[in-house]
């Protein structure tokens, strides 16, 4: 592992917390404005980069280009590797209208 994967790794651990009763290790880092965990990355990366993609890449391996990564348990400050899944963004979609969490198209909120 080159020096600033290692650097960003030891960064990102110090910010996921202990598994809660779901196994959810959530994001104790800054969030954006929908929620997810953001980290600053450093010199020569983007200003800020999402700490679940992080986790996956640091503790599962590459995102193929053109997939996005899923929170299988729907929390979007979970960076627990194991509920974490590459996906493509079709199916991201399918599963968060499955949890709930989207409304197709059109629809009104209730």
């Amino acid at each position: 592992m080159t020096g600033h994967w290692e650097t960003l790794r030891v960064r990102t651990a110090t910010k996921i917390g202990e598994a809660d009763e779901n196994g959810c290790m959530p994001w104790l880092g800054a969030l954006d404005g929908t929620g997810y965990g953001m980290i600053a990355a450093g010199p020569g990366w983007p200003t800020t980069l999402r700490a679940h993609r992080i986790s996956y890449e640091l503790f599962v391996g590459p995102i193929d280009q053109g997939m996005v990564v899923d929170h299988t348990c729907g929390n979007r400050r979970c960076c627990n590797p194991e509920h974490l899944q590459a996906v493509t963004s079709a199916e991201n979609q399918r599963r968060a209208y499955a949890r709930g969490e989207r409304r197709p198209r059109g629809a009104r909120r209730a």
